[in-house]
């Protein structure tokens, strides 16, 4: 089981796609394409990363590197293995950072090579470029001195273009997390647990072993659990660890926070877990 901290990331700056190209393409009234309509950001569109180049190296982009503006200014994403959200602060076609938080979670090496370039490109002040299109986004660190700033190639993901809703949404459970320490799900356990919050005010699922269903009563970053019913399997080994964690978190009231495609829970005494959307 791999085990990472909850911890602020190192100053970042993150983008906000939201700015006509340099050469004035795309501004307000120009959409830059015939028949499309003008977009000024793209605010409830998940964005892949398609590659970065720094000092001269371009590195692709793992498959799960993406960025997400749910807000004008709140940014949230993956960097290929750890995922992030930021503050952010767009002033013309100039990204800012105002703050960011993100996991800390060991990555395979070629991947943490990726994830140090792409975060070394994000800090400071971020040009962003966007093609005639809205298809494509290059984004460019300004750099200071005689550095030449890294850049990030992003598209637009066709597949993930609207806002994951947190009911009615099977959300996977994909980290356990205990006060500030998240860890992965121990080997063979991957998939298994299960949740899915519904209209009518219930929550039902899998905890890793047996199947549940219970009340729930949501309001503004809470919910409020009911008694759970559940199947009476009997569990062993890693699955009842995984179960034994999600009883604890389904507990009465507890906060909730849907950022991107990934859902986060915490429960009494900073028992949560954080869950991924198909």
């Amino acid at each position: 089981m791999r085990r990472l901290l909850l911890i602020p990331a190192t100053v970042l700056t993150l983008l906000t796609l939201a700015a006509c190209g340099k050469d004035g393409t795309g501004g307000p009234g120009d959409s830059g394409a015939p028949g499309q309509p003008d977009e000024v950001t793209i605010q409830g569109v998940r964005w892949s990363v398609d590659s970065v180049t720094v000092d001269g190296t371009t590195i692709p982009a793992p498959d799960s590197a993406n960025v997400f503006l749910r807000k004008h200014d709140r940014l949230e994403g993956n960097y290929g293995c750890n995922s992030f959200g930021a503050d952010v602060e767009l002033k013309g076609d100039v990204l800012v950072m105002k703050g960011s938080e993100s996991t800390a979670m060991g990555c395979a090496a070629d991947v943490s090579r990726f994830e140090a370039a792409m975060q070394s490109t994000l800090a400071g002040r971020v040009s962003i470029e966007m093609s005639a299109d809205r298809k494509t986004a290059t984004l460019t660190q300004n750099a200071t001195g005689a550095k030449k700033g890294g850049t990030l190639v992003l598209s637009r993901d066709a597949g993930a273009s609207k806002i994951i809703p947190f009911t009615g949404t099977t959300w996977t459970v994909n980290a356990l997390v205990t006060g500030e320490t998240a860890a992965s799900l121990p080997a063979g356990t991957e998939g298994i647990a299960q949740l899915v919050f519904t209209r009518d005010g219930t929550v039902r699922g899998k905890l890793g072993c047996n199947s549940f269903t219970a009340s729930m009563k949501r309001s503004r970053g809470t919910i409020n659990i009911g008694p759970l019913a559940s199947t009476k399997m009997l569990c062993e080994g890693d699955r009842n660890k995984v179960e034994q964690h999600l009883l604890k978190v389904l507990t009465g009231t507890i906060s909730y926070e849907v950022r991107s495609h990934g859902l986060t829970l915490r429960g009494p005494a900073g028992t949560g877990l954080t869950a991924a959307a198909p």
